[in-house]
């Protein structure tokens, strides 16, 4: 299973922690609040690469962004 969600892994015999498609941190069956703070410990981290990325492909995260966000705006209104 492949998850974001803590509780949800926690539940698992093994986790396996990813950055940049390469496995970066390994545990074994662990509670949700240890999950938690390995998350919390490469938090920074991610946040540099992902900078990282965007600034190295303007273009592309410009597009994506504006993708995003007219796609959003041309979204119907629900019905009842």
């Amino acid at each position: 299973m492949v998850t974001h969600d803590a509780r949800a892994a926690a539940m698992a015999d093994r986790v396996l922690f990813l950055a940049d498609g390469e496995i970066v941190k390994e545990t074994g069956r662990t509670s949700q609040h240890e999950i938690l703070q390995i998350i919390g410990h490469a938090g920074p981290a991610m946040i540099r690469f992902a900078l990282a990325a965007c600034s190295g492909r303007k273009l592309r995260t410009a597009l994506t962004a504006i993708g995003v966000s007219s796609e959003w705006h041309w979204c119907p209104a629900p019905t009842s």
